[in-house]
């Protein structure tokens, strides 16, 4: 089990990603750290930015994704974290987990903080909270046994993170598509 000050530090590490994701989208949006459940002092600590930088580089990719971008507005606000699960099911699965998956997943939540702070601002809390939930029991043990969020510095300087940031914005994609039909 984690502890509580590593779980901490793995969420505002995911506050601070999305965050400045909604924040690039909309400069003149009001969203505070806090309302994310976090603080001004964590999300401005200089580790957490950097990371949240690299984090955005594949965050990038998957804005280009015009597909992706249209399912994720069709996305219900009444069963998020049905489909927060159901795309978590998809994509966190520990056999095939890398860093393109975790950034695709964490960028698709911020989409949907996104959407809520746009029409049912209520459920910005739970997304975040249902979304580190996820992120705690699929994602934590996988990001601690390669070495922390600091690796991910090695795998934005491969060309493989843009190849599997497309492909994880296909999986999302595939499970929203399936979710439609059903």
């Amino acid at each position: 089990m984690l502890g509580k000050s590593r779980t901490r530090g793995h969420s505002l590490r995911i506050r601070g990603f999305v965050l400045e994701t909604i924040l690039e989208e909309d400069p003149q949006c009001q969203l505070s750290p806090e309302d994310l459940g976090g603080t001004r002092r964590e999300i401005d600590d200089p580790n957490v930015k950097e990371i949240c930088k690299s984090l955005k580089k594949i965050g990038d990719e998957l804005n280009r994704n015009m597909e992706l971008q249209h399912l994720i507005e069709t996305v219900p606000l009444d069963n998020i974290r049905e489909v927060l699960c159901k795309v978590a099911e998809g994509i966190l699965v520990s056999d095939g987990l890398n860093w393109g998956r975790i950034v695709t997943f964490l960028y698709f939540a911020g989409r949907l903080v996104s959407k809520a702070l746009k029409k049912l601002r209520a459920m910005i809390q739970p997304i975040i909270n249902w979304s580190l939930d996820l992120i705690r029991t699929r994602v934590i043990p996988w990001i601690e046994q390669q070495g922390g969020w600091e690796t991910i510095y090695s795998y934005i300087g491969t060309s493989t993170y843009q190849t599997l940031a497309v492909f994880s914005a296909g999986l999302i994609t595939g499970i929203l598509a399936i979710m439609k039909l059903t």
